[in-house]
């Protein structure tokens, strides 16, 4: 990608803003992105609602309570890369958005925390409805509860997910597969089952549900007696043993025993929204039976919202209670009644944890209760029966781990293995020591060039190799496809000075696929990638790109500085030169660990832009780790792709402020509008960037983007007819951004109707 066209579109759209950009804008910019959008499109600038196609957004397309969640495509799995780092993988989990935490969400964030301290890189994608406004809002509340995330991105599931990547997406439930299904460049999906979803009383949830299990999700349970009861899912991985967050839910230290003459506390949960009719009536059918036997009782009701007046003589409904609340209410209470429908024990696990006496279902009993806490039939008598064994002589449980329940640790550890061998199924697990293990090479560095009619400006590029001063030997490879003007001369003319000339059909060239080629056919510790437009500023551009790999222990790569050409418009010089001093402005060694000082927040798409950016206009990377990793098989935009996937899976990327090139482009209005187009594509495509979402905010950044040419032409006296130009193609650009993006959706979803067509 040019370099001056990335400045404008991610640097100036917002002042400078390192996030600036409709697609880039974090809460802080929304009260200006707002104003802007507010100014009303003008008729004679920017395109019209009757020249734009319209992007097909939906604001309920991930609705959790709405059945047009299940209208979105399941698209095949298509990962680019086949490795992934076995000791950091890269997650995404998708979530309920609603809290406080209940017992099953607290579960999925704890396993989140406790995989972020193993050192797994992990996102979690908030499903709509959300209760809080914001993604930091969000992550507040989660810490309130005590589910803190630090090194965890925490974002709501956009719109649009296709261009979402990484090793492994997990849907927690049935409401979030469908947004799963609908992200292709992950390795694996899997789906973490809590519960069996046949008992729901919505009729339309229980379809939906069982549509759910027909998508291809590798598929893990919560809770051990998940395993050995019947699911549709297409590979069953196993279970996880019982666990609970040690760190919230813990016995108490002073808990009072009681006789018959004293007042039973009762912690009775009455599961979620959710929970079957039937096993609500069956709990408070119990409570009664407890009061026509005289027992004196408080029943502490929880989970369920708004469930008005009931007929018990004493009650407290806590409503919807976090992971927090609920430990301390376990605390005071002396047994649990947890009867709602599922197989997960997960409040029952915590109910234990805290040392309460727990009284459930036959199906969800908790195996190695000892006989403080008989089994209860399914009739309200024999659980009231079980819970009135238990008045006489009570002895809180001392340790959970003495009831089968482990730690979260474990159960993360177990989360852990189950995810690595889904993965290894379908992928190749590569540590980042056997990537950076170095061999014997005949060279210290090679150089290649894929050309195509390069002209005469390439002798120049050839020539400013040639004479480059290293200490170490290097080789110049140029892989030509199907140049028909001097540019194969004009490497036969330099084979005397190292350079070697391999040709393809032009019909077989591809960026990413080509550039595999030509690296393939070198023997090199280094690989310096140039394109034939970019020419070394100075004879140490070499040597100053492999230098930059002592910055870190792990670095895969190196992106040098640009420079315009003389001949560049200011524009187009402005732009390049703003670009790469905001990277030299922000630390030179880039790395997903956000422990040293960088000016922009860890997890923001700031981050995530500065992370990936890398030019092949003027790169090197490391062969090793290109043996194990190699471009994508795309067909443009190799370099960007790469260099994300490399960091997400460990290693460095590096900036070489000192290994500088020529190259700038001065594009007539057609050339603009093509690569805009294939631009638009591309950022949707692989990094899910959508830059506008109507014609209007199309006018809005148009508008913007003149007042900046406009203010920028007065300050520097550029000539009127040049600013003029600029504008031209400014607007050319968003429009054939903005309709590269739309077309790429329509057909995302025209393929998922001819999908249905044909199997209908």
């Amino acid at each position: 990608m040019d370099p001056s066209d990335h400045y404008e579109w991610i640097g100036k759209r917002l002042g400078r803003k390192p996030n600036g950009g409709k697609g880039f804008l974090s809460e802080q910019d929304e009260p200006q992105i707002s104003a802007m959008l507010s100014t009303p499109p003008s008729d004679t600038v920017g395109p019209t609602e009757d020249d734009l196609k319209s992007m097909p957004n939906d604001p309920e397309r991930w609705a959790r309570n709405g059945v047009r969640i299940a209208r979105q495509p399941s698209l095949p799995l298509k990962p680019l890369f086949q490795s992934f780092n076995p000791n950091a993988m890269n997650l995404h989990w998708i979530v309920s958005g609603e809290l406080p935490l209940n017992a099953r969400q607290a579960q999925v964030f704890a396993l989140v925390r406790e995989l972020e301290q193993l050192g797994h890189k992990q996102w979690v994608w908030i499903q709509p409805p959300c209760d809080q406004t914001g993604e930091s809002a969000f992550k507040q509340a989660l810490a309130a509860e005590g589910m803190s995330v630090p090194h965890t991105i925490v974002r709501r599931l956009p719109d649009h997910v296709l261009g979402i990547s990484g090793d492994a997406v997990i849907a927690t439930d049935w409401a979030s597969c469908f947004p799963a299904a609908a992200m292709p460049l992950f390795k694996a999906r899997f789906r973490l089952v809590q519960r069996l979803d046949e008992g729901r009383t919505s009729v339309t949830a229980a379809t939906l549900a069982a549509y759910a299990e027909t998508l291809d999700f590798m598929a893990f349970g919560l809770s051990p007696l998940l395993a050995s009861s019947p699911t549709p899912a297409v590979d069953w991985m196993g279970s996880l043993p019982l666990f609970v967050d040690e760190r919230i839910f813990y016995p108490a230290t002073d808990r009072a025993c009681h006789g018959r003459d004293k007042t039973l506390q009762i912690a009775v949960d009455l599961g979620s929204g959710a929970t079957p009719d039937v096993a609500t009536d069956l709990t408070f059918d119990v409570l009664n039976l407890l009061t026509e036997r005289g027992v004196s009782f408080t029943a502490h009701l929880f989970g369920q919202p708004d469930i008005g007046e009931l007929r018990l003589k004493a009650y407290r409904d806590h409503g919807p209670i976090g992971p927090s609340d609920r430990a301390e209410l376990f605390r005071v209470c002396q047994v649990g009644l947890s009867l709602a429908a599922g197989l997960d024990c997960t409040t029952q696990s915590e109910m234990y944890a805290c040392g309460l006496h727990s009284v459930g279902l036959p199906r969800n009993e908790i195996c190695g209760a000892g006989g403080n806490s008989p089994p209860a039939s399914g009739l309200s008598v024999a659980i009231a029966e079980s819970i009135c064994a238990n008045l006489v002589e009570f002895q809180p449980l001392k340790q959970a781990s003495q009831n089968g329940v482990v730690s979260a640790r474990a159960a993360a550890q177990a989360t852990e293995g189950i995810l690595r061998t889904g993965l290894s199924a379908k992928s190749v697990p590569v540590t980042i020591a056997s990537a950076m293990a170095t061999s014997d090479y005949e060279h210290k560095a090679a150089v290649i060039i894929p050309t195509w009619n390069g002209g005469a400006l390439f002798r120049d590029v050839l020539e400013a190799i040639a004479t480059q001063r290293t200490p170490w030997s290097f080789d110049v490879l140029v892989i030509d496809s199907g140049s028909t003007d001097e540019t194969v001369e004009i490497v036969r003319s330099y084979e005397t000075r190292g350079v070697r000339l391999h040709t393809i059909p032009n019909s077989q060239f591809q960026h990413g696929r080509t550039r595999n080629l030509a690296i393939s056919l070198t023997n090199a510790e280094f690989v310096a990638v140039l394109t034939q437009d970019a020419t070394p500023a100075n004879s140490s551009w070499l040597a100053n790109l492999v230098k930059a790999f002592n910055a870190g222990d792990r670095v895969a790569g190196v992106f040098g500085g640009h420079e315009a050409y003389p001949e560049a418009t200011p524009f187009v010089s402005s732009g390049i030169k703003g670009h790469f001093e905001h990277f030299d402005r922000l630390p030179h060694l880039a790395e997903w660990a956000n422990d040293h000082g960088e000016p922009i927040s860890f997890g923001s798409v700031a981050w995530q832009n500065w992370l990936h950016y890398y030019s092949d206009n003027n790169s090197c990377m490391r062969r090793s780790v290109w043996e194990k990793i190699p471009y994508p098989d795309i067909d443009w935009g190799e370099d960007q792709v790469w260099a994300w996937e490399v960091v997400k899976q460990g290693y460095q990327k590096a900036f070489a402020n000192d290994a500088v090139v020529y190259h700038s482009h001065n594009l007539n209005a057609e050339q603009q509008r093509k690569v805009s187009a294939i631009e638009g594509d591309f950022w949707l495509r692989y990094f899910n960037y959508s830059f506008e979402g109507s014609d209007a905010e199309v006018n809005a950044s148009l508008l913007y983007l003149q007042e900046q040419r406009q203010a920028f032409a007065a300050a520097h006296r550029v000539e009127p007819s040049v600013t003029d130009e600029q504008m031209l193609l400014d607007r050319e650009s968003l429009f054939a951004r903005y309709q590269g993006q739309v077309r790429l959706l329509h057909e995302t979803y025209k393929t998922r109707d001819r999908l249905r067509t044909t199997q209908g």
